[in-house]
């Protein structure tokens, strides 16, 4: 839909015409999407009046946020809350899935005859379960939140680099010092951090060999944040039970990689947040983004 701009229209830079100096030189806010990639170069090449960059995404990897700090930007994320809601059931619902082994259960044939209480997946409910999650965030949070409602007695480990104590306390949370200990206890390793030159490659070979036989991990982070080589190697000698993954490194897959080919991963196509109510959220919040930094209507 239209961007529903009345008060803020003439604020906002064209970024395919950001070299058009009659264009862009009276402009104080860029929008993009997550494909536009801002680079320091990009930054540096914006007009001095630029005050404001908001991205339609809940991810800012694709920022230099050095650069934007330095040139006195700021920057905001539209949509966060519909982004955070779309993720945090997904992700959830594949932590049920993924616990319970339904995927694996997909074209099994009920038994035409011969049905008994024998007949059981290896499965196991999540209230019984260990979910460790790396990165405590505000997706993370109400993942946390979320599970809670459904599984109180749930055992939650987690990592981060900064820890709530209030939040830990209050939602019986046990924080666990480094990603090896980490893996090592859980039923399901969710990492949910950002994707940055300290989580790059986080879920490495070494952290993978952690995870017991039984385990699944679930990435719903930026692909580069697991060790692809490290992970297909893993499922392909069966050494983890599953790997469910909204996103991949590369992305696009190429349609040749050994993980389209093994039945206990299962790829998605980065899916977590491609609704209509999030495309409609993205697009509707950049106004009340820019009438609230600029004090509009106030």
């Amino acid at each position: 839909p239209p961007v529903p701009f009345v008060k803020t229209n003439h604020l906002i830079i064209d970024i395919e015409e950001e070299n058009d100096e009659t264009k862009t030189a009276e402009k104080n806010v860029v929008v993009i999407d997550i494909l536009k990639k801002m680079s320091k170069e990009a930054i540096d090449a914006l007009p001095s009046t630029v005050e404001l960059l908001i991205t339609m995404s809940a991810g800012l990897d694709h920022i230099d946020m050095d650069a934007c700090n330095a040139k006195g930007i700021v920057v905001k994320n539209s949509g966060r809350d519909a982004i955070t809601s779309h993720v945090v059931q997904y992700c959830l619902s594949f932590i049920i899935i993924g616990l319970r082994d339904a995927l694996n259960q997909l074209s099994v044939p009920f038994p035409s005859s011969g049905w008994n209480l024998n007949w059981n997946c290896e499965g196991k409910p999540i209230t019984s379960s260990t979910i460790a999650i790396i990165g405590m965030g505000h997706i993370s949070k109400m993942l946390v939140e979320e599970i809670r409602k459904i599984a109180p007695e749930a055992n939650i480990i987690y990592n981060t680099r900064t820890r709530d104590f209030d939040f830990e306390n209050k939602h019986k949370l046990e924080y666990v010092a480094n990603v090896f200990d980490l893996a090592s206890q859980c039923d399901v390793l969710v990492p949910m951090c950002p994707l940055t030159k300290q989580t790059d490659n986080l879920i490495s070979k070494e952290v993978i060999a952690q995870l017991k036989p039984h385990a699944g991990l679930i990435n719903m982070s930026r692909g580069k944040i697991v060790d692809t080589d490290a992970l297909t190697e893993a499922l392909e000698k069966k050494a983890i039970k599953y790997a469910i993954l909204d996103t991949t490194y590369p992305e696009p897959l190429p349609s040749e990689h050994p993980l389209w080919h093994l039945d206990n991963c299962f790829i998605f196509p980065h899916y977590a947040t491609n609704t209509m109510a999030v495309r409609e959220a993205l697009v509707f919040e950049i106004e009340p983004i820019i009438a609230d930094h600029y004090g509009l209507g106030h």
